[in-house]
This record gives structure tokens, sequence and C-alpha cells, in this order.
């Protein structure tokens, strides 16, 4: 499973102080791959940028040997 986190406003040290405890509470569980989005590159309240993020993550993650597309 994959749990997307997309911060808000707030500090981001509180973002990574909740990886932290939720890795500390399933350490070995390998089926949660938390995905933040960066909200320091683009804004959290915008649905846009959001589902462009997940949709890059999606084709990265379904193709990890490939960085770029092919060129003929």
């Amino acid at each position: 499973m994959i749990l997307v986190i997309c911060p808000g406003i707030h500090d981001t040290a509180l973002t990574q102080a909740f990886l932290a405890d939720m890795r500390s509470i399933a350490p070995t569980q390998e089926w949660v791959q938390p995905l933040v989005f960066p909200a320091e590159r683009s804004p959290t309240y915008s649905s846009l940028h959001v589902l462009n993020f997940l949709v890059e993550e999606n084709s990265r993650r379904a193709t990890p040997n490939r960085r770029y597309p092919q060129c003929y």
C-alpha cells in the first residue's frame, strides 16, 4: 500500500516526525510506502499539482529502469 502524504503549511519537521513515528510503529511492514508530496516546490492546495505529482510517481515506479522516455 502506498500512503500519500500532502504536507500543509506547517513546519516540515512535523512531517518528518510523523514519518519517523510511522516507521517506529511498523518498522518491518514493507506494504507501507510513504509518498510525500514535495510541498516546497508546488502548492499542496492545488489538485492539479498533486495529480501531476501522482502521475509522475506512478510512471517512475512502474518503469524503474527507464528514467527518460525513449526517442526513436
